[in-house]
């Protein structure tokens, strides 16, 4: 049903789907959008407001479209894999918690 869906064949375009990868093997899953970005636990949370509110809150949904893309990037193989220090992914899962928007990400994606 989502396989088609226009926001997420954009984002697998776009490799919005960001697996990182510390140095000392900590993983953290990051949807890196245009004006935000998201820490998600594939198949399980997301931290935008659409899981928030309609998934969490009102339980009109059981996910958002940023969880299936999830799914959809690693079975397509489009996940993107990011290696970086301790240091920066501490700096990005900061950004994102704190402010919607990590600089770093951006930096370190370039």
């Amino acid at each position: 049903m989502f396989e088609s869906h226009d926001k997420i064949l954009e984002a697998l375009r776009a490799g919005r789907f960001i697996r990182l990868v510390s140095v000392d093997g900590v993983e953290v899953y990051v949807f890196r959008g245009v004006e935000r970005d998201y820490i998600v636990s594939p198949c399980r949370f997301c931290m935008c407001y659409d899981f928030i509110i309609n998934v969490l809150g009102k339980r009109s949904k059981v996910v958002c479209y940023h969880i299936v893309g999830f799914e959809i990037a690693q079975r397509r193989g489009k996940l993107r894999v990011v290696r970086v220090s301790s240091e920066e992914l501490a700096d990005i899962v900061l950004e994102i918690v704190l402010q919607g928007f990590s600089a770093t990400l951006r930096r370190v994606l370039k």
